[in-house]
């Protein structure tokens, strides 16, 4: 075996024979830093109140100068939202649908409502009625005095130039007259006419403090209801107009005529009025509901009603009566308007929008 390698098993024991020495064993601190405390005892607190501050100086300076950059692509706003009411109701042929309600919005189907497109406004306000000469052309009212109106299709709405009240502005009805003709009516007496297509507007009357609803006209004759069973006539194209008594107080909300003689207005609490001189007199017809009526139309050889809880009346002489039935056993929701095209389609709308059908409904919005 080797030298080293016993060494290594075996080693040594040295005894050195001293006094024992006590040494320092507490923290060594550098002599610099002992320096530095001793002589700057305030240094330290002040570093520590001033990371607060700078940590405020750094996060605003960040709000003012730095801007965030978006990433990626805009999502676009959803075609229909929860608690979405659309009001009024343009139906150009069975597959052609605009409509308008809550919050500006505006959307159309070309495929009868299997899919629709959310149209872009200039407004937030409700619309409350919209009505088309075409395809391309159509206009909008609503509360704060609205009237929107486009050319292309609905590609761009533009918002009408339209006079305003210091006192109530919501516009509740439009109806639109061959060659660019429109006639809204709405609060304080408001009855509002254009000849271009909705892009501007003009009293036709004088303000007064009572609410017109619906409009209606046939060639140069038409017919505004409102307020406490109010009921004005034309038969000079809107120059001037004539009150007449319909012999009710409840507030009328919608009328129609098929011809220039027969018509029905139809108000609230069930009212049902008839008329068959062209709006000269009216009688009150037998109605089967107590609910609100807010519309009603002619159309195949039929007047249909619609109102409050999903009520939809049917007749063909409402002085002989009428049929009653909801739109189905669970849309009890109110419907606000009714418009029917070529070939027997009734559309509804309102709390929800609906399709009738050789006598089924078919809801228009998935």
């Amino acid at each position: 075996m080797s030298t080293i390698s016993k060494m290594k098993r075996e080693p040594a024991l040295v005894v050195f024979d001293c006094a024992p020495v006590m040494m320092d064993v507490s923290p060594i601190m550098p002599a610099h830093e002992n320096v530095t405390l001793r002589a700057f005892p305030q240094l330290s607190k002040v570093l520590v109140s001033s990371v607060p501050l700078l940590v405020i100086a750094g996060l605003v300076y960040a709000g003012l100068f730095i801007k965030p950059k978006p990433v990626g692509a805009p999502i676009p706003p959803a075609t229909f939202e929860r608690g979405d009411a659309f009001y009024g109701l343009a139906a150009l042929s069975a597959s052609t649908i605009w409509a308008g309600g809550t919050d500006g919005k505006v959307v159309r189907t070309d495929d009868g409502g299997n899919t629709w497109t959310r149209q872009t406004t200039p407004t937030h306000h409700t619309i409350q009625d919209i009505a088309a000469w075409d395809e391309m052309r159509a206009v909008a009212v609503g509360n704060r005095g609205v009237a929107i109106f486009t050319l292309d299709g609905g590609t761009t709405w533009k918002e009408g130039k339209a006079p305003v009240s210091q006192v109530a502005n919501k516009l509740m009805g439009v109806r639109v007259l061959p060659g660019g003709g429109a006639w809204a009516v709405g609060e304080y007496g408001a009855l509002l006419k254009s000849e271009d297509y909705g892009a501007s507007w003009v009293r036709a009357a004088p303000q007064e403090d009572a609410a017109w609803n619906d409009i209606d006209f046939l060639g140069d004759t038409g017919w505004i209801v409102g307020e406490f069973g109010r009921l004005k006539r034309t038969t000079d194209g809107g120059r001037t107009w004539t009150s007449v008594n319909t012999g009710v107080q409840t507030s009328l909300m919608g009328v129609r005529f098929k011809d220039a003689m027969h018509g029905v207005a139809v108000g609230v609490a069930g009212t049902v009025l008839v008329s068959g001189d062209g709006g000269l007199s009216w009688k009150p017809a037998p109605s089967p509901v107590r609910e609100h009526l807010f519309d009603v139309e002619w159309h195949d050889g039929r007047w249909t009603a619609v109102g409050a809880k999903g009520v939809v009346l049917s007749a063909s002489d409402p002085m002989q009566g009428w049929s009653v039935a909801p739109v189905s056993h669970i849309d009890q929701a109110w419907h606000t308007q009714v418009d029917a095209v070529d070939g027997g389609v009734v559309y509804l709308t309102g709390g929800t929008m609906v399709a009738l059908e050789n006598g089924k409904a078919r809801p228009l919005v998935r």
